[in-house]
């Protein structure tokens, strides 16, 4: 049993890692975990037995925080592998169109995972680029292919033996164009349900976050009514519903996926480094109000509504429109100039589009822009391009394109349905108030319109780069507020 979690550990590092060393001492990481392991579950053992510690809870929170740190070491790894196969199931389709739009001898897929090695737009294929670069040089392109589809997983697992069986039995060409045909007519049906899901997600969302908090609380506190005497005690947990409420909130903005890897858009690295510290103060600015009122109580909570909701709105509109705008922006020309260089040059060689440079210089950009920059890089270095097959390519770029504009409309769609959250909020409250608890206050309405506003923003920007949203939604709660 041990050999075989060293072997599956091992096969982790090998994809997720390129230092031998982490792959030589793997045995010895497993080891020692086990042996730590043993010890996190002696400690509150002894600390129970000792008298140091009585309460179950706290034993048990020890015990589980000590093996979490005996296995941090192998869960870094394991995680990492994880993101790694994640990212190679979205960009297989990528890889497979641009080494299949130039496809004449059936070896394009090698060399574009040669090609891909320093890669920034496919860096997931540019780790088993990598991999194979090195495997290739020792035992061959097909031996290396073979032992790089035991490291993958799902579709690229299966591309990959699929594909060295094939140059073995020299069908590599037919197989190749094949997965191209495949991809082409399954991108939009993935993309779609994609984006229907972060809708669905939304929907659920409005509901958890807006209106089940103060109907949690009116309900406890229902049961806790003495009819002899009249009076209502409110639960004792009703003040940790608003912070919780808000760790909720920003455990989902850091776990919540982002966009599908073909309709997301990228920043530059100093670009997203000030979106995110704008974001962090719009974030800081909104939290004040609700801390306040918890401490304080609702006088100065009201007074502070409208300046923050203002100055988290001019912090957040440089990340919300510079997105919008990368969504909008179209690659069609640029695909509609390649197709007709090949057309008439049967080659790519001598091309170059003012267009896609100017769209490359842009601090928010489509992926889609980056990926056919890197696309048309690669097929400048194959050589002659077949006019037939490389429609293939262009019909896939057209049905992510269409994707994108498709995004841009589903991002509008989530950003008004952020925008109703106040009042929802403010009719709960209202509702729940005639009946005379005492629990529905302002400040629990303002913590589920955030909440709700930010899981939101990240649903519809597909990242957390603007307080736009929460800014309105909270604006529009201080002016219905009553």
């Amino acid at each position: 049993m041990l050999g075989s979690l060293v072997d599956r550990y091992r096969r982790s590092l090998a994809l997720a890692y390129a230092d031998v060393r982490r792959y030589s001492r793997a045995r010895r990481d497993v080891e020692e975990a086990l042996a730590l392991t043993a010890v996190a579950v002696a400690v509150p053992v002894a600390l129970y037995y000792l008298g140091l510690l009585q309460d179950p809870v706290l034993l048990a929170t020890v015990g589980a925080c000590l093996a979490v740190a005996a296995w941090a070491r192998v869960l870094d790894a394991v995680t990492r592998v994880s993101s790694v196969r994640r990212r190679l199931e979205e960009e297989v389709p990528f890889a497979v169109l641009m080494a299949a739009a130039a496809s004449r001898t059936g070896l394009e897929l090698v060399e574009a995972l040669r090609y891909l090695s320093n890669s920034r737009t496919l860096r997931a294929f540019g780790e088993l680029g990598r991999r194979f670069y090195t495997l290739s040089e020792t035992l061959g392109a097909s031996e290396g292919l073979r032992l790089l589809s035991r490291l993958a997983g799902g579709r690229c697992r299966l591309l990959l033996a699929e594909y060295s069986a094939a140059l073995n039995a020299g069908i590599a060409l037919q197989q190749l164009r094949d997965r191209a045909s495949d991809f082409v007519r399954s991108v939009g049906v993935q993309v779609s349900r994609a984006l229907d899901t972060r809708v669905a997600v939304a929907t659920m969302t409005s509901m958890v976050l807006t209106v089940a908090p103060v109907l949690l609380i009116s309900v406890s506190t229902l049961m806790g009514l003495e009819v002899a005497t009249g009076t209502i005690t409110p639960p004792p947990w009703v003040e940790l519903v608003a912070p919780a409420t808000g760790l909720v909130t920003a455990i989902f903005a850091v776990l919540a996926p982002g966009f599908p890897l073909a309709v997301s858009v990228v920043y530059e690295r100093g670009y997203l480094r000030l979106l995110r510290c704008l974001t962090a103060a719009g974030a800081l600015l909104l939290a004040l109000p609700g801390a306040l009122g918890l401490l304080v109580g609702e006088s100065g909570f009201r007074q502070l509504l409208v300046p923050v909701a203002t100055a988290s709105v001019a912090l957040g509109v440089p990340g919300f429109f510079s997105t919008v705008r990368a969504l909008r922006a179209r690659v069609d020309g640029v695909v509609e100039e390649a197709a007709n260089h090949v057309r008439v040059f049967r080659s790519l060689h001598l091309f170059r589009s003012a267009k896609l440079e100017e769209l490359r210089r842009a601090r928010a950009r489509p992926w889609l822009v980056d990926y056919l920059s890197e696309s048309l890089g690669f097929l400048r270095l194959v050589g002659d391009v077949d006019p037939a097959v490389f429609e293939v390519f262009v019909e896939y770029v057209f049905e992510v394109q269409r994707d994108v504009s498709k995004a841009s409309f589903y991002m509008m769609a989530l950003s008004a349905s952020a925008l109703l959250a106040p009042y929802l909020a403010t009719a709960t409250i209202a509702i729940v108030s005639a009946f005379g608890l005492p629990t529905a206050t302002a400040v629990l309405g303002y913590a589920t319109t955030l909440a709700f506003a930010f899981v939101i923003s990240k649903m519809a920007l597909g990242a957390t780069v603007s307080t736009l949203l929460p800014g309105l939604a909270t604006l529009l709660y201080a002016l219905t507020l009553p």
